[in-house]
């Protein structure tokens, strides 16, 4: 893959989009945990080590993950 810090959600191709996607995990920001409601939270793309702000809306069902295409994509670890 590719380096994708600093590089915006828009400036993915959909196949990138789609891959980080299949991997996606929500995080609270504040408990390190997984969501318990909807709203603003950290997308973790986990053995990549990237990361992007995001929005998550927890359903019975499933966690509807959505990024804004002006989102930064970064990796903590830097």
């Amino acid at each position: 893959m590719r380096n994708l810090n600093q590089k915006m959600w828009k400036e993915l191709t959909n196949e990138e989009q789609q891959k980080l996607m299949s991997i996606a995990n929500a995080i609270d920001g504040i408990t390190g945990d997984k969501p318990k409601a909807s709203g603003k939270c950290i997308i973790d793309f986990g053995e990549t080590g990237y990361s992007v702000a995001g929005t998550v809306t927890v359903t019975e069902e499933e966690d509807v993950i959505e990024i804004d295409n002006e989102a930064v994509i970064y990796s903590p670890s830097l």
